[in-house]
């Protein structure tokens, strides 16, 4: 018989009795979980996996878990250095199921997690919770909700990078650090969480927050513990229970910029901290005090806007603060144009001590 005719004959068997050609299986490997190191959970594709948890255990460093849209009931470990990457973060949803310590886990470097929404459960579970001791650590573009914590960094990780998730309705803060160092915070939308929207505590040093809105919530952005050289930059802190802005337990050598911090309780708060400096803030419209300095020696406040506070500032037992070039909007030089009243300084009120600001703006600053 011709050869020709054999080979036909033979594809056709094979389709009859539904067995898939090895072409056909060359194929399929050229564009799922088989090749270039991409493993599919969910979808329609032969193959496919059902849980995510799966995939990730076939996984080797180096691959992508990519999630098609759906709802996955499941909490997941990720122990390798791979990226675990949802189709849209708003129909992408990772349920956490009550009884694991977070619904994601992270306890491998290099790891990304992005394009989920993460829920918790009535149990209070974290949302991601990254172990000790990790680095290189990526979450970004997550909507994190209804969980205990929305993101918690344990002990001693490092270099992670938070960004651009909205973190929304957990019942403690939104982000924790936990003697976590060199991190990136950036551009989250974090509100009504029971909480402080972001928290560094207990030697949380030199990370980086910056572009976060955070509001509604029971407090703004809170550093303690001995937590130093932070910078805290181009924020907007609004409409949060308490200060949109709290520094205590000795922490040090921070540097607040740029930031608007509106309509909290109060604005910022220093207690028992010193050696921050605070500038070209707008801090405007706060129910108690613009700044409050509890017992907080050597802090340079420069150049920002006291404006509609019920209190600018005030300050209890703290000395050495340097206060200069500051827009005072009730200050006498503001309210009365002439030269004379000009000449006179900004008297911040307070017990026992004296502070002046020398050289108060006659115009507030553009932040």
């Amino acid at each position: 018989m011709n050869k020709k005719i054999i080979f036909l004959a033979a594809i056709s068997i094979i389709l009859w009795a539904g067995i898939t050609p090895i072409s056909a299986i060359n194929e399929h490997a050229s564009s799922t979980s088989m090749s270039k190191g991409i493993l599919y959970v969910g979808g329609e594709g032969p193959g496919n996996y059902t849980t995510i948890q799966e995939a990730i255990s076939d996984a080797t460093n180096g691959d992508t878990v990519f999630v098609y849209n759906g709802t996955y009931s499941e909490n997941i470990n990720i122990g390798k250095k791979i990226s675990v990457i949802g189709e849209d973060a708003t129909n992408t949803i990772i349920d956490g199921v009550a009884g694991g310590d977070s619904v994601v886990f992270i306890l491998a470097n290099q790891v990304e997690l992005s394009g989920f929404t993460i829920e918790g459960n009535p149990s209070g579970q974290d949302g991601v919770q990254v172990l000790s001791l990790m680095q290189d650590v990526i979450i970004h573009h997550n909507i994190i909700k209804d969980c205990a914590y929305g993101v918690f960094l344990q002990v001693t990780t490092e270099h992670e990078t938070i960004s651009e998730n909205t973190i929304i309705d957990n019942e403690f803060a939104a982000i924790r650090l936990q003697e976590s160092d060199r991190n990136d915070i950036l551009n989250n939308t974090i509100e009504n969480n029971g909480d402080w929207g972001i928290s560094l505590n207990s030697l949380s040093k030199q990370n980086k927050i910056a572009g976060n809105l955070v509001s509604n919530n029971y407090g703004g952005i809170k550093l303690s513990g001995n937590s130093e050289q932070n910078e805290i930059t181009d924020n907007v802190l609004s409409e949060n229970d308490l200060e949109g802005l709290l520094i205590e337990g000795l922490s040090i050598g921070n540097t607040i910029e740029r930031n608007m911090i509106t309509n909290n309780f109060g604005g910022i708060k220093l207690s028992s901290s010193g050696q921050n400096i605070i500038t070209e803030n707008s801090i405007e419209d706060n129910s108690m005090e613009g700044i409050l300095l509890e017992t907080s020696n050597s802090n340079i406040i420069t150049k920002n806007n006291f404006i509609g506070n019920n209190r600018q500032a005030r300050y209890l037992l703290s000395s050495r603060n340097s206060w200069e070039e500051n827009y005072w909007d009730n200050w006498v030089g503001v309210t009365f144009e002439a030269p004379i009243f000009q000449s006179f300084p900004k008297i911040i009120k307070g017990i026992f001590l004296f502070n002046v600001d020398m050289s108060p703006a006659l115009e507030p600053y553009e932040i």
